[in-house]
């Protein structure tokens, strides 16, 4: 069962300045766990720091609303915690998009008056964002790139 919690606005501000694409507050609060364990875990740990770290992650991953929801809409396979940031750069009529291990692809931009070219490339930058191994949020992120810039699917 989800839990409520209460942060006062400046802390809330803290964690939206860190969001990326459309991730919420609880996908931004794993992944500053994530990077804190795994850097505390670096810098050395004593036995029983790591016994509590199990612990939480074993509860944290029963209890996990992100993978709940995953599977609930039928999107299993795909991890919810990011390895790693794409890097995105849309200019001079292409879509360059790096994966966290530095894999790069280059995309041909249609005009924005071309609804199934922009369909077409906004299938196959999902594709390349799904082959890196990219959590849900970055496919969407990806996609929120193209429409910022006036590329948007309409059904």
């Amino acid at each position: 069962m989800s839990q409520v919690i209460r942060i006062p606005d400046h802390l809330y501000k803290r964690l939206e300045s860190i969001a990326v694409g459309f991730d919420s507050p609880a996908s931004v609060i794993e992944r500053v766990l994530d990077f804190y364990e795994t850097n505390h875990h670096k810098n050395g740990k004593s036995g029983e720091d790591e016994v509590l770290r199990t612990r939480f992650e074993s509860r944290f991953n029963e209890q996990s609303s992100v993978k709940y929801s995953s599977e609930r809409i039928g999107l299993k396979g795909y991890t919810s915690v990011a390895k790693g940031r794409f890097s995105r750069d849309l200019r001079n009529d292409t879509y360059t998009i790096t994966s966290p291990e530095g894999i790069s692809r280059t995309f041909r931009l249609p005009d924005v008056n071309d609804k199934q070219g922009i369909r077409e490339l906004t299938h196959e930058v999902e594709e390349f964002v799904r082959e890196q191994e990219g959590t849900i949020g970055q496919i969407k992120a990806a996609r929120k790139k193209l429409t910022e810039f006036g590329y948007h699917i309409t059904k």
